[in-house]
């Protein structure tokens, strides 16, 4: 804006940019939330909804109709040739979508969504024909969730106290997302028994898995975690033992899981995982400055500050060799104990 208002000179690029077709976004990101636990699809679909959708022309033309297509809905749309005219006040408030209230009950609509411009904003319509206003909204959708699992709750102060009546234990923080994620980082669900006293070198705190994560855990990991202990098995006798590559019905059971926090100056040095045959090591969250240190490391030939090192495992098969790898966030070791 300045340099407009000050009519400074740009030179020109050296080169142009081009242009990329990601035609495939809204299938990848429908695909994503139909995949999400919490979400009964085979419930909605088997209800068979009349849905009314107004996304004002504006980004949630396409993909919501999609959405609720691929939930077997029937799908009547208004506002949504995604050309950017925004045909009514844009803002999704229970004053600007008269028609869309129309639109519900001249067609005997199960349900009403109106999104705003860029689509990250959703009201709602009942089947009566009346917006429900933001408050409620979230409140069907936090409600929705704790059907799934129980869990408490971290939000801001700004947002309606119906959510202390429906939860277990609501956490409140300054107006803000930053607050909110920071709040839930700090939280990390202090009704978890804290193990700390078996800790092995120095880190301020570790908080035992609950019987809801382990559960969630065996459901997304017990297939590969089965194969691999096969697998182990199998190079672990130097092939006299038969690798089975038909039947992977595995039955997994965990021992005990952790979650570790560390901050600075702290340290875990190595250790012997015991008491299962396979052992695993994931990472949440990384601090920040770590790529920074890694640098300095690299440049000592010394590599140790936020590294997982594996030295070796008491399967031959495996880690013969002493070897460190930079964890991401997002990265999941599975290992022999």
């Amino acid at each position: 804006f300045k340099a407009v208002d000050q009519n400074v000179s740009i030179d020109p690029p050296d080169s142009l940019g081009v242009v990329s077709d990601y035609s495939t976004a809204n299938e990848e990101h429908i695909d994503k939330v139909l995949a999400a636990k919490c979400i009964d699809t085979d419930n909605i679909r088997k209800n068979k909804f009349k849905v009314v959708i107004d996304a004002v022309n504006g980004a949630g033309s396409f993909i919501l109709p999609m959405l609720c297509e691929r939930l077997d809905c029937e799908v009547i749309t208004m506002n949504c040739s995604g050309d950017g005219n925004f045909s009514r006040i844009p803002e999704p408030l229970a004053e600007n979508l008269d028609s869309l209230e129309q639109k519900v009950l001249e067609v005997g609509a199960d349900i009403g969504f109106a999104t705003d411009p860029d689509g990250d904003r959703l009201s709602i319509v009942s089947n009566k024909g009346k917006a429900i206003g933001e408050e409620y909204t979230l409140v069907l959708a936090v409600k929705n969730y704790l059907n799934f699992q129980e869990s408490m709750v971290v939000t801001n102060l700004s947002t309606s106290m119906m959510l202390d009546n429906i939860t277990n234990k609501t956490i409140r923080t300054r107006i803000g997302e930053a607050h909110v994620v920071k709040k839930m980082n700090e939280s990390m669900n202090p009704d978890l028994p804290d193990w700390s006293d078996k800790l092995v070198g120095k880190v301020k705190q570790e908080l035992k898995f609950d019987s809801k994560i382990e559960k969630l855990f065996l459901e997304e990991f017990s297939q590969f975690i089965g194969r691999l202990n096969n697998y182990s098995e199998y190079r672990h006798s130097f092939g006299k033992k038969k690798l089975n590559t038909k039947d992977f019905n595995y039955a997994v059971r965990i021992v005990s899981g952790w979650f570790v926090r560390q901050f600075e100056n702290e340290y875990n040095p190595i250790h012997v995982h015991t008491g299962c045959r396979m052992s695993c090591v994931g990472y949440l969250a990384l601090p920040d400055g770590i790529e920074e240190e890694w640098e300095e490391d690299y440049k000592d030939h010394h590599p140790a500050n936020g590294h997982i090192q594996f030295v070796h495992g008491t399967n031959s098969g495996y880690n013969q060799t002493n070897f460190m790898v930079k964890p991401q966030v997002g990265d999941f070791y599975v290992f022999p104990a």
